[in-house]
């Protein structure tokens, strides 16, 4: 059972680098954070059926986006409605009261008045974001109810520290206090972790676990530092069912989980179960559908249903290079040679300097469209970019030997390429290249 506090974050798309700010601040806490995206052009996680932890504090990002677009107010006011511990963090502060009363400023500053008849019965009171920056969010743990509310907004304090030893310092001096403290402890091992200082790291998350065994921050944080710095894949599996039996709602823990099993393990069918689980706790990351969609590429060949997700993925992130560089081997795979071109190009557009996909695209230029010029421009600038790509190496050589008619570039590609990577020497080429 989880015992940790949960931040629900509530947000519009157009705040998430924000969002990513605030959320930092309680990264050193170990506190489980959930989130929640209402955009228009996405399917906002729903609240259909949704029981509320008690533990759990809504944190909308009210900002004039979220307010201004009516689905996303919409909902909002749902939200508030279905939770009772709420914190509105308010972002424009013009008609913000002193009284802070979050239905008197929604009054006066949401464009739709009608839904606001359901929180009659409600008292909501909100704060500025800057107002809790300056306290270090000591209004939102006052709310959490936790007992050591004084604690987390000087471990806020100390993280942002930019010297170790300052932190460390700090950190003694609340041990000395605390020594028993949870949250002293996990951000002990939290900022050791950060700073790699690994073994002091592990002591802390041994230290704290052989008091709280159930937390599910201890033990995922104690998960990745198994996998990633001992390769203990077997304790660090352990740990991760340990922090996903205490709480089986966090997307995060679920989505790190899969790829820990999906390139570490193996397992590849578990792997694609705690996708799906991640996807279904939080549909709105660009990366949950991309890393579900290349396993399903990779591993299982479902190339249609691979398809949606990385359209899903590129619809949440349109400038995701990877996911349009390796949607366009799907579509290659799939002989939508227009469609994949398309996504070559959109990668290339932003980032020009992708080795691989000017390989790609040179070749696709060159076998489906017979743009042989464009093609050779391509191959000669990937082998500018990196002249030990050997695979460019080789693909020119076949292009300058087939639609050029050059012997001696094919040549001096092909034996460039075979020098860098023997394993693509080829008996029939070489016959061909008089080699």
């Amino acid at each position: 059972m989880n015992d940790l506090p949960i931040l629900s974050f509530l947000y519009c798309s157009d705040e998430a680098k924000l969002l990513e700010k605030v959320e930092k601040n309680f990264q050193c806490l170990g506190y489980i954070i959930k989130n929640y995206v209402c955009d228009p052009a996405l399917e906002p996680n729903t609240l259909k059926g949704k029981n509320v932890d008690e533990k759990e504090l809504l944190l909308p990002i009210v900002s004039d986006s979220l307010l201004k677009k009516v689905s996303c107010f919409n909902y909002l006011i749902s939200c508030l409605n279905h939770y009772t511990k709420i914190l509105p963090i308010v972002l424009d502060v013009s008609g913000y009261g002193k009284n802070n009363d979050f239905k008197a400023y929604l009054e006066l500053k949401a464009p739709e008045k009608s839904n606001l008849e359901i929180l009659k019965n409600k008292t909501i009171n909100c704060i500025s974001l800057d107002e809790l920056a300056q306290e270090h969010y000591q209004t939102i743990f006052a709310f959490l109810e936790i007992e050591t509310p004084n604690i987390p907004p000087l471990l806020i304090k100390i993280n942002k520290l930019r010297n170790p030893e300052s932190q460390e310092k700090g950190l003694e001096e609340l041990r000395k206090e605390e020594p028993q403290n949870r949250t002293i402890l996990f951000s002990s091992a939290f900022l050791q972790y950060e700073n790699e200082n690994i073994e002091t790291a592990k002591k802390y998350l041994d230290k704290l676990l052989a008091l709280y065994p159930d937390d599910t921050m201890a033990n995922y944080l104690y998960a990745n530092l198994l996998q990633k710095h001992y390769r203990d894949f077997e304790n660090a599996k352990k740990r991760f069912e340990s922090a996903i039996s205490n709480y089986s709602n966090s997307d995060k823990i679920h989505y790190e989980y899969a790829i820990f099993l999906e390139k570490n393990l193996n397992y590849y069918q578990q792997a694609k179960q705690e996708y799906e689980q991640a996807i279904r706790l939080f549909p709105c990351d660009s990366n949950y559908h991309y890393h579900y969609a290349l396993l399903l590429v990779e591993k299982f060949r479902d190339y249609e249903i691979a398809k949606k997700y990385f359209q899903k993925s590129l619809q949440l992130e349109p400038n995701f290079v990877d996911a349009h560089y390796n949607y366009a081997l799907l579509l290659v795979t799939l002989q939508d040679y227009k469609e994949a071109r398309e996504h070559y190009e959109l990668a290339l557009k932003i980032n020009p300097n992708f080795v691989y996909a000017h390989n790609n695209y040179a070749y696709l230029l060159e076998t489906q469209f017979q743009e042989y010029e464009k093609a050779k421009k391509h191959y000669e600038f990937v082998l500018k970019l990196d002249p030990n790509f050997a695979y460019a190496h080789f693909n020119y050589a076949l292009f300058l030997y087939e639609r050029q008619n050059d012997l001696t570039g094919a040549k001096h590609h092909y034996q460039a390429a075979c020098k860098i990577e023997p394993k693509l020497k080829n008996q029939e080429i070489e016959n061909l290249l008089l080699l």
